[in-house]
C-alpha cells in the first residue's frame, strides 16, 4: 500500500506539519474544523505515523490537495446586483491581490443563491480551504456550521457577535478625522447626517463626530440628524439617491444654519446636492459638504467635486485575506477560535465642495 508524509498530509488538509502532529498526538488546542478536517486527510490516506511515505500525485485520495490553496468569498448580504458597483469591485481587487501575491485562489458566493444552508457548507468543506465573509448585522444561518468546518476570517464592519478575526475599517476614526478637518477649516457648527441609522457602521462614524464636537465644547443634538432606513435582505445597490429634503425642513425647524455638513456616504451627500440644486442653494456658499467612501468616480464628477473621507476597503479585504492564508498555513493560527478585531483607518480627501472658513476670514 502506497504511504504518505506528514507534509503530504499538511498539504491534503491545508494546515501546517505542527497542526498534524498536534492532532495526531491528541493535542488541545486545536480548532475543531481544523481538527476534523485533519483527521478526514489521515483517514483518506490511512496514514500511519512514522512510516516512509511518497509524494502526494493525482489519485482520489489527494483530492483536497486542490482546496488547500483555494478559498471561498461569501458576500452573504450583497445579492448579484452588487457585482455591477465600485465598492463590491474593490473588496474584490483587495481578496485578488493578496491571492496573487501568495499563489492562491478564490470561489466567490453572493447573498441571493438558493442553496439551503447545510448544502451550502458540505459544498464548501469540499472546495476550499477556509473562507472570508463579509459582516453583515446579523450572522447567516450558515455561520456556525461554516466556522466549525474550517477557519473563517470576517471583513467589512466589526461584528463582536461573530467568533472570529476580523479586519475591519475604523468607523469611529473616520468620523473623528471628518470633524477634525473641518474644525481646522474653520467651521465651527457642523452638522452629520445619517439616513440609516440602524447601520452599525455608520452609527459609529457618528459617534466619531459627536467625540470631537463635545471635546471642542461644541455639540448640539439638533446637529445630528438620524433617519430609520430598513433595507432589504440580501441588500440591493441603490440606483437613485434619496430625496434630502427632509436635511434642510430640519435645518429650518430647529433655526439652525451649519456651516458644513457630513453625510455618513457619499451617496446620500450626493443627495443633498440634488436637493440643493432643485432649491437653488449653493456647495459650498450655503453649506460646505462631506461623504464618506471616495470609491468609484462619483466624487470627481459631482459639481463642485465632493470632499470625502476615503475609506481603505481594499485594504481590508487584502487584510483579511492575507490573514485568512496565514491561518491556512499556520502562522495565524493563535487567531482561531475568538472573536477580534483589527482596525484599517482612511484619510480626508479635500476637494471644491469644502469652503476655507480660515481662508475667508483673512480676506475679510
Amino acid at each position: 500500500m502506497s504511504k504518505y508524509t506528514i507534509k503530504d498530509i499538511a498539504q491534503i488538509a491545508g494546515v501546517s506539519t505542527g497542526t498534524v502532529s498536534r492532532v495526531l498526538n491528541r493535542a488541545g488546542n486545536v480548532a475543531p474544523g481544523i481538527y476534523q478536517r485533519t483527521m478526514d486527510a489521515i483517514r483518506q490516506t490511512d496514514y500511519k505515523p512514522g512510516t516512509p511515505g511518497r509524494k502526494v500525485g493525482h489519485s482520489v485520495k489527494a483530492s483536497r490537495h486542490v482546496a488547500s490553496d483555494t478559498i471561498a468569498v461569501l458576500f452573504s448580504d450583497m445579492s448579484q446586483e452588487w457585482q455591477h458597483n465600485p465598492l463590491w469591485a474593490t473588496y474584490v481587487a483587495g481578496i485578488e491581490k493578496a491571492c496573487r501575491e501568495r499563489n492562491f485562489h478564490m470561489n466567490i458566493y453572493m447573498g441571493d443563491r438558493n442553496a439551503a444552508p447545510e448544502q451550502m457548507v458540505a459544498n464548501l468543506s469540499s472546495r476550499v480551504a477556509g473562507a472570508l465573509i463579509k459582516t453583515t448585522l446579523k450572522a447567516p444561518e450558515f455561520f456556525s456550521s461554516l466556522n466549525n468546518a474550517m477557519p473563517v476570517v470576517g471583513f467589512g464592519a466589526y461584528m463582536p457577535s461573530y467568533s472570529i478575526p476580523q479586519v475591519s475599517i475604523d468607523n469611529n476614526a473616520i468620523g473623528v478625522v471628518a470633524a477634525e478637518q473641518l474644525l481646522r477649516l474653520g467651521h465651527r457648527k457642523i452638522a452629520f447626517v445619517n439616513p440609516e441609522a440602524n447601520r452599525p457602521d455608520f452609527i459609529v462614524r457618528a459617534q466619531g463626530y459627536i467625540e470631537v464636537m463635545k471635546r471642542e465644547g461644541l455639540y448640539d443634538p439638533p446637529l445630528l440628524l438620524e433617519r430609520q432606513l430598513l433595507a432589504a435582505h440580501p441588500s440591493r445597490p441603490m440606483t437613485s439617491p434619496d430625496d434630502m429634503s427632509w436635511v434642510l425642513e430640519h435645518f429650518k425647524q430647529y433655526g439652525i444654519q451649519p456651516s458644513a455638513v457630513i453625510f455618513a456616504n457619499d451617496w446620500h451627500a450626493y443627495g443633498f446636492y440634488r436637493t440643493c440644486a432643485a432649491r437653488g442653494i449653493i456647495i459650498p456658499d450655503d453649506f460646505s459638504v462631506v461623504g464618506m467612501d471616495n470609491v468609484g468616480t462619483l466624487c470627481d464628477i459631482l459639481n463642485p467635486p465632493l470632499s470625502s473621507m476615503e475609506l481603505p476597503f481594499m485594504d481590508v479585504a487584502c487584510f483579511a485575506a492575507n490573514t485568512l492564508i496565514d491561518i491556512l498555513q499556520g502562522a495565524g493560527r493563535h487567531l482561531l477560535g475568538r472573536a477580534s478585531a483589527h482596525y484599517i483607518s482612511g484619510r480626508f480627501i479635500l476637494r471644491d465642495s469644502v469652503k476655507d472658513l480660515n481662508a475667508v476670514s483673512i480676506l475679510n
